[in-house]
């Protein structure tokens, strides 16, 4: 029979309509819970954690713990009890972002499934490593992870901008949380995501303007912006000037007049 450090209990998805709070207590298992949606605000002993979507906490037996806030009406998460030996899970970082969501939810359906209907204790410690190993792997190197995450994200806009994308689409596509990709982005090219996309399609809008097209209706749309009063915004913001007064500059400057 496969073996496992630790062996699960019961477990269930936590979804809050916007009233209690967690209750304080001391029990005598292991607990894991992941934040799938909204903050969870807890506290074990003197700790306090402020857990938001796609971050994880464990409790440790013996220890009181309890929520700090009233649960919030978008919050959802993960809880699931198990035993093992203390000294293995605190090889385990107590708390942490995960930083593949997708993989966790997979595991977190595949468990919960496991457990209404077949409850095979085998398949379901499996499950609970399989969970607790994407925890292990906030200790990898997140710079390198974080970098490629935010270059994928700009490959994305950089194709695509004329479509209607946004930071939630383009995370979904990624596969990572929004909140997320929105961090790691900004600690890489020093901007939010919205702004450079908006960057892109002006340049694109530009360069359109510069090449004769009549139509700013046209030049806008074509460059990915649905309202055409925001695109005249922020096409002034970023070069000082109207689309017709960009367009007529350009045009003016390659006018031969010898």
């Amino acid at each position: 029979m496969l073996k496992t450090d630790f062996h699960f209990l019961n477990g269930g998805k936590f979804i809050s309509r916007g009233t209690g709070r967690h209750i304080t207590r001391t029990i005598d298992t292991m607990e894991l819970i992941y934040v799938i949606g909204g903050t969870l605000d807890m506290f074990e002993e003197d700790q306090e954690f402020h857990l938001k979507s796609g971050d994880f906490l464990y409790l440790y037996p013996g220890r009181e713990h309890g929520g700090l806030t009233p649960y919030p009406a978008n919050l959802s998460f993960f809880w699931g009890h198990f035993t093992g030996k203390i000294e293995v899970l605190k090889r385990f970082p107590q708390t942490g972002h995960i930083i593949h969501p997708g993989r966790m939810g997979d595991y977190l359906s595949m468990l919960l499934t496991e457990q209404a209907l077949d409850r095979d204790p085998v398949s379901c410690n499996l499950l609970l490593a399989l969970l607790m190993n994407e925890t292990r792997r906030t200790g990898e190197d997140n710079s390198v992870i974080n970098k490629s995450l935010a270059n994928a994200a700009l490959r994305i806009m950089k194709l695509r901008f004329a479509e209607h994308l946004s930071t939630a689409l383009i995370a979904k596509e990624l596969n990572c949380n929004a909140d997320y990709l929105g961090r790691v982005f900004h600690q890489q090219f020093h901007c939010t995501l919205t702004d450079s996309l908006n960057r892109i399609r002006l340049t694109h809008a530009a360069s359109l303007l510069a090449s004769g097209y009549s139509s700013i209706k046209e030049v806008a749309y074509n460059s990915g912006f649905s309202d055409l009063a925001y695109f005249r915004k922020r096409f002034l913001q970023e070069f000082s000037m109207r689309p017709s007064e960009y367009r007529q500059q350009r045009l003016a400057a390659h006018i031969n007049t010898q």
